[in-house]
């Protein structure tokens, strides 16, 4: 059963108030250092919109978006003074005009999708960006498969993310990298976060 629904998505939002990812969000905004001023960018799947936050405080001449088909999620998105939509992907990103972003970037958003409607979010995602345009998107590195979290139906690791953007974005790359995480305690109990591994994958249209 597929349990990626607006209210169960409502219902973590609601709760899920001290989910973070700091660094993990600051090494994706470094990935768009060398887009020019005023760039637009669009973040799928964007939350209570604290990627986007990172990104409005290092690059403030940006146009950000954020879409999310949580209404909890776009609406603390919007508190952050960011423009955020209700949308529900793959589809909403047809409606959008073709070769409008600089780039679009979805973390943790890919596993979550059937793999029919996983493929057209990123060709929707290709469509809808400038020539030489930039997806980013990041997944769990080999951990969380569908066995273990309901909400995912694959569980990538480096080379099978890796083909999979590449039927759709021939030229960019993964690389795989280790972040403090809000939601995964430390085994050490004087300490906070915990340690999970993700894996980035880049693509230019």
């Amino acid at each position: 059963m597929n349990i990626n629904t607006k209210e169960n998505w409502d219902r973590y939002h609601k709760t899920k108030t001290s989910l973070n990812y700091p660094d993990k969000f600051k090494f994706i905004s470094r990935e768009l250092l060398n887009l020019p001023n005023g760039s637009k960018i669009l973040e799928i799947g964007c939350g209570r919109g604290l990627l986007l936050k990172q990104i409005k405080s290092d690059h403030p001449t940006f146009i950000l978006k954020g879409i999310d088909f949580s209404e909890i999620g776009v609406e603390e998105t919007k508190k952050l003074g960011i423009n955020a939509e209700v949308g529900i992907l793959p589809d909403c990103l047809k409606g959008m005009r073709n070769e409008e972003w600089h780039a679009v970037v979805g973390t943790e958003v890919l596993e979550h999708f059937p793999e029919k409607e996983r493929l057209e979010v990123i060709k929707n995602v290709s469509n809808i960006l400038v020539k030489g345009g930039k997806a980013i998107f990041t997944v769990p590195d080999k951990i969380l498969p569908p066995s273990e979290e309901p909400s995912h139906f694959v569980c990538y690791g480096k080379q099978s993310f890796r083909e999979f953007l590449m039927q759709v974005f021939p030229i960019g790359g993964v690389v795989s990298r280790s972040f403090l995480v809000s939601d995964i305690p430390h085994p050490n109990p004087k300490k906070r976060w915990g340690v999970a591994p993700f894996l980035f994958g880049t693509g230019y249209k």
